[in-house]
């Protein structure tokens, strides 16, 4: 038997948009709340389906007015919070396309960069007067080639120069605009990839497709408009994306991800979930961690019927949520270019394995191809490639790489190493490019290795990801000094804290290196090859990588 293994679709497509979704949500049950919103002062904040309607559409008369027209790109780097919700659904309404982006780096080059790649005239950061962000924002003005307008999401002071206040635009009174009509195959938005199958990229997505992944995938789940969704994720990622409440009109409970990224608020993190009354709770590795490892946290879960796991090959420890913290736990496998694909869902923990992926969503293709292309028997590993009628449209500015990972008859290569057991279910060996995984976020790691080799005294220069319990991975620097150079330890973290921020903007990590080691050469193999401890870039010269993290952690 080969490995092909698919599921026919059950149900029509949807042919709708996500504004004409919100419309009709409001209409049904205006009071019902859409968003549940808690930041770092645990305080309820909440928008119920009438008042998103009403704020987006008032919003988005301000946008038109200020000239945002359809098919504009809007670049967005923002945290979670209601404002955020607001200004994405009222830029939809607009007809705009949002991007979304965030910063490593503290003078910003990162985020001008791609400004002006998507030749966007319009920003909407988190800033306040004074903050790293605020200078950040200063940078892109001075630096972007276009004529840009920063929208800031601040406190209201006094009018600063191409910066508008977004708080000061919401108290705008309501006007009259025609907005533009919006069809299911008109674009929807930007999300950057995660970087796993090569430099990220701005991935074009329409209505159409989020709609029916969406549709298809909270079907899965058995999801329905009743349903209660806690989900930490950023509203910039796929996972976190508002798209369950604008197409199924699920409520969503979002959080600032420093409360669950930090560790620090894992007891009100589940206050929440029980006070809200969650019947569905997305939990990335880390949290997952936290729950299993502190005693006693499971009482205040007898809601929660579904907990979901995915973003990073998930191991069977995770099986020990089922009867403590849910009665059923869900893997799910997906990427950005496709949505959900595959899932494994039991209330059985001896039934999971590490890396069950499940089998393939409603009106989904999957088959393992080896390096010529031709399908593998069943059992054996492969690469992953999968068809589906939800696939993005493209990568903007970037045809030719399309063509390259979407071939001739459709099929979408995804870099990752699998297998179809006899069982039909999937299961996930690994990756063909090795990238850094942090809290279920994915870096390359060349992101890091560019800026230490701008370090004073530094040759060369690795970075690595090694296995962290709560977030999977982290980065170690891996430093090669200039001959008789002093450079300590302190010197490079030093240097760190100097280039790299603690906490991203947008995408709550950091991949400032923690740790920092020091070696004399490159290590090679007795036939010459090198021996790298990850993936990574010396100049332009890349090298392939394998290794063993366990006994790199047993040394530092």
């Amino acid at each position: 038997m080969l490995s092909y293994i698919s599921s026919p679709s059950k149900d029509p497509f949807t042919y709708e948009t996500m504004t004409g979704c919100l419309r009709r949500f409001a209409e049904q049950n205006p009071n019902r709340d859409a968003i549940v919103y808690y930041g770092l002062d645990m305080k309820r904040r909440s928008l119920s389906r009438l008042e998103l309607l009403e704020s987006a559409e008032s919003l988005a008369g301000q946008f038109v007015q200020m000239g945002v027209k359809k098919g504009d790109k809007i670049g967005f780097c923002m945290n979670n919070s209601l404002n955020m919700v607001i200004a994405n659904v009222a830029i939809m309404f607009a007809g705009g396309v949002p991007f979304y982006t965030g910063t490593q780096l503290k003078d910003g080059s990162d985020i001008a960069e791609r400004i002006d790649m998507m030749e966007s005239k319009f920003f909407i950061v988190d800033a306040d007067e004074g903050d790293t962000n605020w200078t950040i924002a200063q940078n892109i003005l001075a630096s972007c080639k276009l004529n840009l307008c920063v929208i800031y999401n601040g406190k209201s002071s006094a009018p600063f120069k191409d910066m508008i206040c977004l708080e000061d635009i919401m108290k705008r009174p309501r006007v009259s605009v025609n907005f533009p009509d919006i069809y299911p195959e008109d674009f929807l938005l930007f999300f950057s990839s995660s970087g796993s199958t090569g430099t990220p990229k701005q991935i074009a997505h329409t209505h159409f497709n989020v709609m029916n992944w969406t549709t298809i995938v909270c079907k899965a789940f058995g999801m329905s408009e009743e349903s209660i969704y806690f989900n930490d994720r950023p509203i910039s990622w796929a996972v976190g994306n508002l798209r369950t409440m604008l197409t199924m009109g699920i409520t969503r409970i979002i959080v600032d991800p420093q409360m669950t990224f930090s560790g620090q608020y894992v007891e009100q993190i589940c206050r929440i979930i029980q006070e809200e009354r969650c019947n569905y709770v997305y939990v990335p590795g880390y949290i997952a961690q936290d729950l299993i490892s502190i005693p006693n946290l499971h009482q205040g879960f007898k809601a929660v019927d579904v907990m979901i796991c995915g973003g990073e090959r998930v191991p069977k420890r995770f099986a020990y949520l089922i009867g403590s913290f849910c009665r059923t736990l869900f893997v799910l496998y997906g990427c950005t270019e496709l949505g959900g694909v595959a899932s494994f869902a039991s209330q059985n923990p001896e039934k999971f394995v590490d890396g069950i992926a499940g089998t393939p969503h409603d009106g989904i293709e999957i088959k393992i191809v080896d390096e010529n292309g031709d399908t593998v028997k069943r059992g054996a590993s492969g690469e992953f490639l999968v068809r589906s009628i939800c696939r993005f449209v493209g990568y903007y500015k970037l045809p030719d790489l399309f063509e390259k990972v979407v071939d001739r008859a459709g099929w979408f290569h995804t870099g990752d190493i699998a297998h179809i057991r006899d069982d039909g279910n999937i299961v996930m060996d690994g990756r063909q490019s090795e990238v850094v995984s942090i809290g279920t976020i994915k870096f390359f790691l060349w992101e890091v290795e560019k800026v230490l080799l701008k370090c004073p005294g530094v040759k060369a220069a690795f970075a690595v990801g090694v296995p962290d319990l709560r977030f999977h991975q982290v980065v170690c620097a891996v430093i090669i000094p200039i001959n008789q150079s002093l450079i300590t330890e302190d010197d490079v973290k030093k240097f760190c804290n100097d280039q790299f921020v603690e906490v991203s903007t947008a995408m709550g990590v950091s991949i400032k290196p923690r740790y920092v080691i020091f070696i004399d050469k490159i290590p090679r193999l007795m036939s010459g090859k090198i021996v790298i401890l990850g993936a990574g870039a010396v100049g332009n010269t890349s090298i392939a990588i394998r290794y063993t993290m366990e006994s790199f952690v047993e040394g530092l």
